[in-house]
């Protein structure tokens, strides 16, 4: 979402739900659900906020106190293969860092702070990222200054793409609303797009810097990035502390 402002020069730039969040708390869910358990994890999507809810509910070690003040130590893990497979895809940490995450990324999105819930009976537990209030005055009160990416004149959309030295807006992953599919490189998907915009004008830049650039985390960065040296658009020189040689 982008908000014009009078006196400024510079737009004011923030997402309904900052991907790095949703992302976080999906994969929190996976990994601590019980699989014992039948029910399976729940999405609920509502005009004001996002629930995710997983059973059974937190380990014994995790008090309702940690939970209202993001002070989590879980000092059990219920299921370690499934870490470890999440942790090699750079999902998560295993190292309770979870809820400072999503924490921080509504915060430096403007966002509600979230919320952690589980009952005293430890049966379930929910995670409730709430819509940012930007998003909220504009369902409730219409159009007025705040404007979609498909809302921008096209030369203004076309200084502000990711790679041109802009951060990325819209809805879907932080990235949508800037690039049509016929804008696209072929065989390349939006997200992957955007990262091979950034990599083309600097290939030195970390996947930590186009992540921070494009509103996404640097997970879905480095499996862009996989993705592109796989279809052959860039390859990689030197180590980690090298660059990129783009091929196409």
């Amino acid at each position: 979402m982008i908000i014009k402002q009078p006196d400024k020069a510079e737009a004011v730039r923030f997402f309904n739900y900052p991907y790095a969040a949703v992302e976080e708390a999906l994969s929190n869910a996976v990994y601590h659900k019980g699989y014992d358990v039948r029910e399976p994890i729940e999405v609920r999507i509502l005009p004001d906020r996002i629930e995710i809810v997983s059973h059974p509910g937190a380990d014994r070690s995790v008090s309702e106190e940690g939970l209202r003040t993001y002070r989590v130590f879980n000092r059990r893990y219920r299921n370690r293969r499934i870490g470890d497979f999440l942790k090699e895809l750079h999902l998560t940490e295993g190292r309770n860092t979870g809820s400072r995450k999503i924490l921080n990324a509504m915060e430096n999105n403007g966002s509600p702070k979230p919320l952690f819930e589980t009952d005293p009976e430890r049966t379930s537990f929910s995670t409730t990222l709430f819509i940012h209030p930007g998003f909220s005055e504009l369902n409730s009160s219409g159009k007025n200054n705040i404007r979609s990416g498909n809302d921008i004149p096209s030369s203004e959309n076309d200084n502000d793409l990711p790679g041109n030295g802009q951060k990325a807006s819209g809805n879907d992953r932080s990235l949508s609303g800037k690039k049509t599919v016929h804008d696209l490189p072929a065989g390349l998907s939006e997200t992957e797009s955007a990262v091979y915009g950034m990599i083309k004008k600097d290939p030195k830049l970390s996947a930590l810097k186009i992540a921070e650039a494009a509103g996404i985390s640097k997970a879905t960065v480095e499996r862009a990035e996989k993705s592109l040296k796989e279809k052959g658009f860039i390859e990689r020189k030197g180590s980690t502390r090298g660059f990129r040689k783009i091929l196409k």
